[in-house]
This record gives structure tokens, sequence and C-alpha cells, in this order.
């Protein structure tokens, strides 16, 4: 604990970024992308055809079979206006503005105000081997990175208010996230035990900090029951 309040100290010691938020969302999402150009520049600008990329070029990949009813009913409602195509460019730069939204989240999460700390956080999630690994799904890369957006904004709703209208909204995120891409759901809890961490370095009481834990897990059991339920009706629907 010693060690994590040390190197976020170090961070803090650097010229922290005047203004208002608009500063370092802005050097965020300059950051993100340049990131993503540098490190994936070579998948946004060569179709390279992998695995299910062959099969779903046209379209979003395994819906409802895969208890993914969010990809299932982007995809319903989504080809009756317009055409899915695996296009690298617009999906890779799509994704990579995702993440720097989500970045944009967890860098208030963590409670961070420096110019060095929004630019390590950024371009540690778009450099991360795991987003390298989904361009090659390059199909639904986009419909992923929403999923991680709100993964990261289901804790972010419960940052500072835990009213019951709260909890609610943030388990229909989890929920909707987990409709898209499943796996993201230990990005939830890597996030909510981030957010643990950070309030009990700041002095926050522990009473008052497993309160919080504690709706936070209210959250996330309310959306895994949302999630099954939802999932039961399309199994019995489609």
């Amino acid at each position: 604990m010693h060690y994590i309040k040390s190197l976020l100290n170090t961070f803090n010691q650097e010229e922290v970024i005047g203004g208002d938020c608009q500063n370092h969302d802005r050097l965020i999402f300059i950051t993100a992308l340049m990131s993503g150009i540098i490190a994936h520049g070579y998948m946004f600008t060569t179709k390279i055809i992998y695995a299910d990329e062959i099969y779903y070029s046209f379209g979003l990949g395994s819906t409802f079979p895969s208890n993914r009813w969010g990809l299932g009913i982007v995809y319903h409602f989504g080809s009756k206006f317009f055409d899915f195509f695996s296009n690298p460019l617009f999906n890779g730069l799509i994704s990579v503005a995702l993440i720097a939204f989500s970045c944009m989240l967890l860098y208030r999460l963590l409670d961070l105000h420096t110019k060095i700390s929004a630019i390590i956080l950024s371009m540690t999630m778009v450099v991360f081997p795991v987003i390298a690994s989904i361009f090659i799904c390059m199909f639904t890369a986009p419909m992923y990175q929403i999923s991680l957006f709100l993964s990261v904004l289901a804790i972010y709703i419960l940052k500072e208010n835990r009213s019951f209208t709260r909890i609610l909204l943030s388990s229909i995120a989890i929920s909707i996230s987990l409709g898209i891409y499943q796996a993201y759901i230990t990005v939830s809890l890597c996030t909510a035990i981030l957010l643990l961490i950070v309030k009990l370095m700041n002095s926050d009481l522990i009473k008052k900090s497993i309160y919080h834990g504690m709706c936070i897990l209210a959250a996330g059991i309310l959306g895994l029951i949302e999630y099954f339920i939802i999932n039961k009706i399309f199994l019995i629907i489609v």
C-alpha cells in the first residue's frame, strides 16, 4: 500500500494541469490517438483476414448463441439502416476513441491530476496486448470497446453518489457491457478495487469504504441477474 501511494505521489509531484477537465481530456484523447496509430497503425491500414474475420466481415460476429444479446440487438436494428463492414481504418480509429473516453473516466476515478499520469494512463490502455488481439477481429472491435467504456462507467457512476438510482444505473451499465462482451466484467472488478484503494489512501474511513464496496457489489450482482434474465429471454425468443 505504501509503495502504491508513493508511486501516485510521484505522478502528482509533476506539473498539475491547469484549468478545467477539458485540458486533461484533450491530452488523453490526443495521446491515445497518437499511441493507437503508432502501435496499431499497420492493422488500421492493412486488411488481414484471421479466423472469424473470414465469416463475419459483414457482421458483428456470434451474437445470441454466444450469449451476447447486446451485439445481437445492435446488429438486428442496425442492419435495417446500414450495412456492417469490417473497415480496419474506421473501426480502428473509433475503437481508439472509445478507449480514450474510458481513460477519461479512469483519470477521474483514480483522482489523478497531472500531465504525466494522463499520458501514461492513456498510452498503457491503448497499447495493452489485449487491445492488439481484439484488432485481429476488427469487425467487432468498436462494439467491444463500447463494452469496455460501459464497464468503467458502471463504477464511475458510484464514485460519489451511492443512491439506489445510481446503483440501478450502474447495474444496467454492467448488464449491457456483459451483453456485448462478457470478458470486460474483469475491468469493472479491477476498477472497483483501484477506486477503493485510492479512497483508503486519501484517508477515507474504512467503514465508509466498506459501504462503498458493498454498493458496488450490489450493483454487480444486480447487473449479473439482469444479464442472465435478458439472455434467457433472447435464447427462448431467437
